[in-house]
């Protein structure tokens, strides 16, 4: 059993690695459930990037701000894509 555990586990690693990755995109574009569930309160405490940049340009009309912050979770999405790509060791996924 453990034999068979040597053999499957690296062999999930590009899988789990992939897998981080969307789930980490998918959470840091949280927009549906916080407009449904909260609208954001109380206050402001449940907000996110992407519920901020909505506010920003379709509420308050300020969409220069509004896609500089997207240019941001953009950079910021990409970084730590990178970084988990640097933590799996897999140089020959980036090809």
């Amino acid at each position: 059993m453990i034999r068979d555990a040597c053999f499957t586990l690296p062999l999930l690693k590009s899988t789990t690695l992939f897998i981080v990755i969307t789930s980490l995109i998918s959470y840091l574009q949280a927009y549906v459930q916080i407009l449904v569930m909260t609208e954001g309160g109380p206050g402001t405490s449940t907000y996110t990037i992407s519920y901020l940049i909505f506010n920003q340009a379709f509420q308050k009309y300020n969409f220069g701000v509004a896609s500089a912050q997207a240019v941001i979770l953009f950079l910021f999405t990409g970084v730590l894509t990178l970084i988990m790509f640097k933590i799996s060791g897999d140089s020959e996924d980036l090809a």
